[in-house]
């Protein structure tokens, strides 16, 4: 049976990306799939930053202040599987 790869944020109601993979392999006649290499993987990120200056003829002062939040992806891999039965 062929390699499956689900990348790709949680479906509806949250769906987890091992029950997408299940779902895949059924719809190519398998019936069970073995999980491997499930993470997060980051794909992006999102920044902001503020800053302020003061100055006058002897001194400046500058302040500033920034964070970022990474933005995250399911992603997993499974091998389609096919059992006969007894």
């Amino acid at each position: 049976m062929p390699a499956l790869r689900y990348l790709g944020c949680s479906g509806p109601g949250n769906v987890l990306p091992s029950e997408i993979v299940h779902a895949m392999a059924a719809q190519l006649g398998a019936n069970g799939a073995i999980m491997g290499d499930v993470s997060d993987r980051e794909t992006g990120a999102v920044g902001t930053g503020v800053g302020s200056s003061s100055y006058s003829a002897n001194s400046a002062v500058g302040v500033g202040v920034g964070g970022s939040l990474g933005i995250y992806k399911k992603s997993a891999k499974g091998r389609a599987i096919y059992v006969p039965p007894n």
